[in-house]
């Protein structure tokens, strides 16, 4: 239970489509939300959230941006940033943070938050989204596309969730976000990472949706290579997964993204100089050079993204060295 001097509200950093997502439906069921954007600016913004599938119209809602003049201490954190805006998007954040405070992260990737960044006592948890998918219409419209459970967990392996933790998760399925510990958070990660590192350069490489990469002939062919590969990756780290099980998850998560365009394809087609190329796929080609696994498709794909990204926001400088 969540202790009578705690703040109630959530403070979700980032407003991308799973940040908006996140805080409507949290504001829906009735909770205190404030969202951070890039910006920093306090305003109230009318924000619009479609469910696809349902028969209602769009729906308009209001949320408060920017933190107040004077924030209190914060307790409770959804971090939807992209991978490599964790830090800096965290930094104004660390002073108003105390023992007790839960950020909980939704990125993909492994090593993206920086040592000693949080103060002691603040609890870091990490969670793996295999399917809540949000389709960015466009800057304050958002489209829901489908929903699956997600998992949580801490880097320690805890086999229960604290107190405050098992309280906020039952407040998040309350909203509809519906999150449920594991002690086994990091084997979770890896696969879901695998799944990125097949899908999101695959859909750079042929420009199409998640659903339209499933039934290209091409893209399977290399679907099925790279699920191969990173399944020899994570078996030299301890992980067991059979192929077809990584290859099932990845036509799993195309169906039920089929509308989406990937992250990763919505960078390239904006020439962004920034994306998550080697946040995704540089986990599985460092371990792989480090226990001499092979894994040639991965390093192709990897590099021919890399150019892609590279000539289109005019990139001078190589791909992350090992």
């Amino acid at each position: 239970m969540t202790d009578a001097h705690e703040s109630c509200e959530w403070l979700v950093l980032g407003n991308g489509s799973v940040g908006m997502s996140l805080a409507y439906h949290l504001q829906s069921a009735g909770g205190q939300v404030r969202v951070l954007d890039r910006s920093g600016k306090r305003a109230r913004k009318t924000l619009v959230f479609n469910s696809f599938g349902e028969p209602t119209s769009p729906i308009h809602w209001e949320c408060s941006f920017g933190l107040p003049l004077q924030p209190p201490d914060i307790q409770r954190v959804l971090v939807a940033t992209k991978t490599f805006s964790v830090g800096i998007a965290l930094g104004p954040l660390i002073k108003h943070l105390t023992p007790g405070s839960r950020v909980y992260f939704f990125q993909n990737g492994l090593d993206f938050l920086p040592r000693e960044l949080l103060p002691p006592g603040v609890e870091s948890l990490f969670v793996v989204n295999p399917g809540f998918s949000v389709n960015r219409i466009d800057h304050r419209t958002v489209e829901q596309t489908g929903y699956a459970p997600m998992l949580v967990g801490d880097l320690v392996g805890t086999v229960q969730p604290p107190p405050r933790v098992q309280s906020d998760l039952e407040q998040l399925r309350a909203a509809g976000i519906d999150l449920s510990w594991t002690s086994g958070i990091q084997c979770q990660r890896w696969k879901k990472l695998a799944i990125n590192a097949v899908i999101n350069p695959l859909t750079v490489i042929h420009e199409l949706t998640n659903g339209e990469l499933a039934t290209h002939s091409e893209a399977r062919v290399m679907i099925d290579r790279m699920c191969g590969e990173c399944v020899r990756i994570m078996e030299s780290l301890g992980h067991s997964f059979s192929t077809d099980e990584l290859r099932t998850s990845v036509l799993g998560v195309l169906e039920l993204t089929a509308r989406n365009r990937s992250s990763m394809l919505q960078d390239y087609h904006a020439k962004r100089s920034r994306n998550e190329l080697d946040h995704i796929m540089m986990p599985f080609i460092k371990q792989a050079r480090s226990q001499a696994v092979d894994c040639p498709t991965l390093e192709a794909v990897h590099r021919r993204v890399f150019d892609l990204f590279s000539r289109a926001s005019s990139i001078e400088s190589g791909p992350e060295q090992i």
